[in-house]
């Protein structure tokens, strides 16, 4: 019960009232569970507020909880409170890492401007023989076209075809990444490939006409949007 009002606060980005909860379950000598620490992550990451990561992840430790999800949950807790150094040390800690784990910090490292540690931590994923997943080409897909590394953005995406992920939000993504990597040609034949095209991929390759100065071409892009 306190773990659902835990987590409907913070969907309705009540993180104070959240992570009150927590506290007030805590004082009337609840143990929180594994549950309980990721809803609680998700109040703390609202509030962005480095010490009260500190607190939770402590609390996390001294009741011995080392689950895998657990886990994933405090390394994007303490990205995206600004602390990116624990988050690796708690990556580090993660005992059998899945694809949400490697994923969740190769986006933290983008997100941190960490772009050769985040494509290094791909490469290393794959040494584990873990498969990547959508998200993991999404989040790599951004770290490539900050990068602006061509060869890499190929690479990235022959993977993406053979791995047979193709649905419209990954390859949005690629769009996007080899517009930015400066291979236009490819960003359009990609885009003409997309069986079910959403707002976003028009918008994306719009986007990337215009990046490239093909001012006409975008405009008919959007005209061309407006008819379907």
């Amino acid at each position: 019960m306190v773990n659902c009002m835990i987590e409907g606060y913070a969907e309705y980005g009540r993180f104070g009232e959240s992570y009150g909860c927590f506290v007030r379950m805590k004082e009337e000598g609840l143990k929180p569970n594994e549950t309980t620490f990721v809803c609680v992550s998700k109040a703390v990451i609202g509030l962005k507020d480095l010490e009260k990561a500190m607190l939770l992840y402590e609390e996390l430790v001294s009741n011995n909880v080392t689950n895998v999800i657990s886990l994933n949950c405090m390394i994007q807790m303490f990205s995206r409170c600004g602390d990116i150094e624990t988050a690796k040390r708690v990556f580090k800690k993660v005992k059998y890492p899945n694809v949400r784990t490697w994923t969740t910090m190769i986006n933290a490292l983008e997100e941190h401007n960490l772009f050769d540690e985040s494509y290094e931590c791909y490469i290393e994923m794959k040494r584990q023989r873990i498969n990547p997943n959508e998200t993991t080409f999404v989040c790599l897909s951004k770290t490539l076209s900050a990068l602006g590394d061509l060869e890499k953005a190929k690479s990235l995406y022959q993977e993406l075809l053979a791995s047979g992920l193709s649905d419209t939000i990954t390859l949005n993504s690629m769009i996007h990444m080899f517009s930015k990597c400066g291979d236009l040609k490819t960003a359009k034949l990609i885009f003409l490939n997309i069986r079910n095209k959403n707002v976003v991929s028009w918008t994306i390759i719009i986007e990337a006409m215009t990046y490239h100065c093909k001012f006409e071409e975008s405009y008919q892009y959007y005209l061309e949007m407006k008819k379907q």
